[in-house]
């Protein structure tokens, strides 16, 4: 429950300032991976184009992953993310339209087991780290590594996507404690 700007603040691994090693855009990354299909370019939450609204894109997005049949309302926090007046079905047809190799996946559950993937990667990541000397703590899709050990971390994070799903579309970051 700690906040980003205070974790970057208070916690210290080896006695250094910590980085965030993080995948971005996991789960559709890995659904469009699932679907044998070309990964877009750019921001995939940014469905309108436009920069607007990606935190409620995004909400939505894996909403729809991890629903089982037709999304009946809108993901909780999402709704206020988008221009007033805006409906679900609208929402969700734009999103279909913008993701088209991945709408079949929706409403089909997949989120669950992608979920499984992101665990499973991530155990093996911070399992190799440990191997080698360096601590580091898990978080969702990111792993908190002393900050000397950031590049180690992403090279082994892009590694692990490409061994487990075949890609090298993996897109991992490093964010250091804002200046």
């Amino acid at each position: 429950s700690m906040s980003r700007s205070e974790r970057f603040e208070r916690i210290r691994l080896d006695g250094e300032p910590i980085a965030d090693v993080d995948y971005r855009q996991l789960f559709p990354r890995l659904a469009y991976v699932r679907a044998q299909a070309e990964q877009p370019e750019g921001d995939i939450y940014d469905v309108a184009d436009d920069g607007t609204g990606r935190d409620g894109w995004k909400m939505l997005l894996n909403a729809m992953l991890f629903a089982d049949g037709r999304l009946g309302n809108w993901p909780k926090g999402a709704l206020e993310h988008f221009p007033a007046g805006m409906k679900l079905r609208d929402a969700i047809d734009m999103l279909k339209r913008k993701h088209a190799p991945i709408a079949p996946l929706f409403g089909t559950g997949l989120g669950f087991e992608l979920m499984r993937h992101e665990s499973d990667m991530l155990i093996s990541i911070v399992t190799h780290l440990f191997k080698n000397g360096i601590g580091s703590l898990p978080l969702h899709d990111a792993v908190l590594v002393a900050r000397s050990h950031a590049e180690t971390a992403k090279r082994l994070m892009e590694d692990e996507f490409t061994l487990r799903t075949g890609s090298r579309c993996a897109i991992v970051s490093i964010e250091d404690a804002p200046n």
